[in-house]
């Protein structure tokens, strides 16, 4: 039995999908026709790095610079777009929305960088001609900014505001409800955290190393590059209650997680938590007597280990899994069912 809060198929989804790909989709064709188009009139190799005057001063063959372009346009719309409606997905209100929204604008300032770069380059003579003036790249953030309004009216009027295919959330309460297992019945609960806030700053992260790379080298693209990857293998997490307890674990990797084994729970239960009044910020907290994973307010999971100490992971549809772990705890103690539970 798995009580496994997912995302289901859904046409609600599918254009969500839709909405996120097209814009990166775009620009990899307005890029790849204009490459094509110019494709006679551009050295070989082009000027791809610039300095603050906008004289270049880094060069790349003209191969290499179709192939990368397309590359990195193909790589941030695969990555935007799981991070949108995969495994990473948000699923709050304004993340549904503000995920595409961002994918539009990245995609069109990077869109129009790349773009912009091969007319710099195109003419007669090499590509020590060009010239990339500080004006291209604010016609690129006004591209961005235009494209990233048109991206969120665009979600939501054609998808909506509220996540597609997700399961309606169960009320939070303060003592759980149990849920009737049979006596060898197995039974799990999985739900996906991703803040959207936590996964678009990674994304725009990444994005950075790329302009980076665009605009001036590798040692800033780099650092800036793999701090974005990380970020994004590390925004989003699963929270799990199955048999061996609670278990909280990114979604890519193995490590860090969090693991609470039922021996060492004492007490279950759900309720409302505001990261600013109960943990005085977000992420992982420790305060006295308590700790959290806590990344926006409302729902949370709570359990209270053997020492005294909670912990406290903010999750959609927290009151089903603390059910089920209240239950796998009254298993494990022989309460089966509620006169043993209320000690009668």
């Amino acid at each position: 039995m798995a009580l496994r809060s997912s995302i289901r198929m859904s046409p609600a989804r599918l254009r969500l999908t839709a909405l996120t790909v097209a814009p990166f989709f775009l620009a990899l064709a307005v890029y790849v026709t204009t490459f094509a188009v110019l494709h006679d009139d551009l050295p070989d190799p082009l000027a791809t790095h610039y300095d603050t005057s906008g004289a270049p001063n880094g060069y790349v063959g003209r191969s290499t610079v179709l192939f990368v372009g397309t590359g990195l346009l193909f790589l941030l719309g695969t990555v935007w777009t799981w991070c949108s409606v995969g495994r990473a997905a948000p699923t709050g209100r304004i993340g549904v929305w503000a995920m595409p929204a961002g994918g539009w604008g990245v995609a069109a300032f990077l869109g129009t960088v790349l773009t912009s770069m091969l007319h710099a380059n195109a003419g007669p003579g090499d590509g020590s001609a060009a010239r990339f003036p500080g004006w291209y790249l604010a016609v690129a953030l006004g591209a961005a900014a235009v494209a990233a309004v048109l991206g969120a009216l665009a979600t939501r009027a054609i998808v909506g505001s509220v996540p597609p295919g997700r399961v309606p959330e169960t009320p939070p309460g303060g003592t759980p409800d149990r849920i009737d297992l049979a006596a060898n019945e197995v039974a799990s609960w999985a739900r996906g955290l991703a803040p959207w806030t936590m996964v678009l700053a990674g994304l725009l992260t990444l994005a950075g190393g790329v302009l980076a790379w665009v605009v001036t080298d590798w040692r800033v693209f780099a650092p800036l590059f793999l701090l974005g990857l990380a970020a994004l293998l590390l925004a989003s997490a699963y929270v799990t209650v199955d048999r061996r307890g609670l278990t909280v674990a990114p979604a890519l990797l193995p490590w860090p997680a969090i693991r609470i084994p039922l021996s060492g729970i004492t007490e279950v239960s759900s309720r409302r938590i505001s990261p600013t009044t109960d943990f005085g910020g977000w992420g992982y907290r420790v305060r006295a007597h308590r700790t959290g994973l806590v990344t926006r307010s409302g729902d949370a999971l709570v359990v209270r280990r053997r020492s005294g100490r909670e912990f406290v992971v903010t999750v959609d549809d927290a009151a089903t899994g603390a059910a089920l772990l209240a239950t796998l705890l009254d298993r494990r103690a022989g309460r089966t069912d509620r006169a043993d539970r209320e000690g009668r």
